[in-house]
C-alpha cells in the first residue's frame, strides 16, 4: 500500500509570526525615536526656560503668556511624549484582543536610546504563545516561543484580525 502525499506544506506560523513583529518592531522602534525627539526637545526648551532665556523666537506662539504658563504647558507636553514612547510597542487596536503586552524600558547610564523589552502573550486553545522583542540601541531581536500547534492557532488569530481590520 502507498502512503498519501501532502498536498501542502509544513506549518509555517512560527516564520509569518516572527516576520510580522519583526516589522511592526521595526515601525515600534521608528515611532518610539520620533517621540524620543520631541522629549529631548522639551528638555531642552525647559532647560532654556529655567536659564530664563526667551523661546519665543523659536516658539512664536509664546509671545504674550506668562512663563508659567508656557513653564506648565511644555512640562504638560514632556510628560505626554514619555508616555507615547512606550505606547509606540503596543499593538495596534486590531491585535489587541489576540494578546496580553507587556512593555518594559529602560536607560542604562551612558547610553542615549532605552532598551525596550516586550512580552506579547497570546493564549488560544493549545496553549500560551509568547513572542519577545527586545532592543539594544538600533537592534532589535524577536523570538516566538510556543508549541507549533499554539503558534498555528495564534497566526490564524492574528491573520483574521487583520482582515477584520481592513
Amino acid at each position: 500500500m502507498t502512503s498519501p502525499t501532502a498536498t501542502t506544506a509544513n506549518s509555517d506560523s512560527r516564520a509569518q509570526l516572527h516576520e510580522a513583529f519583526m516589522t511592526m518592531a521595526k515601525r515600534s522602534f521608528e515611532l518610539s525615536e520620533e517621540v524620543r525627539a520631541r522629549v529631548v526637545f522639551y528638555k531642552t526648551v525647559l532647560r532654556k526656560l529655567d536659564s530664563g532665556l526667551s523661546i519665543e523666537d523659536e516658539v512664536p506662539e509664546v509671545k504674550g503668556m506668562m512663563a508659567d504658563a508656557v513653564r506648565l504647558t511644555v512640562q504638560r507636553l514632556l510628560k505626554h511624549s514619555q508616555m507615547r514612547a512606550d505606547e509606540a510597542w503596543e499593538l495596534a487596536d486590531s491585535y489587541k484582543g489576540c494578546f496580553l503586552t507587556t512593555v518594559r524600558s529602560a536607560l542604562p547610564d551612558g547610553e542615549l536610546i532605552p532598551q525596550y523589552d516586550i512580552e506579547y502573550l497570546g493564549q488560544v486553545e493549545a496553549g500560551d504563545a509568547k513572542i519577545s522583542v527586545k532592543s539594544f540601541r538600533r537592534n532589535i531581536e524577536v523570538d516566538v516561543q510556543g508549541n507549533d500547534l499554539a503558534l498555528d492557532q495564534l497566526w490564524v488569530q492574528v491573520s483574521f484580525a487583520a482582515m477584520m481590520a481592513s
